[in-house]
């Protein structure tokens, strides 16, 4: 997972891109999404897939289209997360409040 936090700068360099507020907003989408949540998600789908492998009716395609549907429901379940904690004031003015802390907040 520490690849991946050195690895988006490089992909969202602000400073090069033609414009800036657009490649602003797009690096808070891709921290939004919680890219480090994918992993995770996607092994159910990896290891029903090395299950599965040997059954004579086994398909890539089914296990891929899988895959890219939990990687956009785990995604939507993140930015669902942030825009319910944004409504329910747990988010404050700084950005947001430690989930260990939120039940504190109320």
């Amino acid at each position: 997972m520490h690849f991946l936090k050195s690895a988006i700068p490089i992909f969202i360099n602000t400073q090069n891109f033609p414009n800036p507020q657009l490649m602003a907003s797009l690096h808070s989408w891709v921290k939004a999404a919680r890219l480090r949540t994918l992993p995770l998600a996607l092994a159910s789908i990896a290891l029903g897939g090395f299950i599965a492998a040997v059954h004579p009716a086994f398909s890539l395609t089914v296990v891929l289209l899988a895959a890219v549907t939990t990687l956009f429901l785990q995604i939507l379940s993140n930015l669902a997360n942030d825009y319910g904690d944004s409504k329910s004031g747990i988010d404050n003015e700084n950005g947001w409040v430690p989930r260990a802390q939120s039940k504190a907040v109320k």
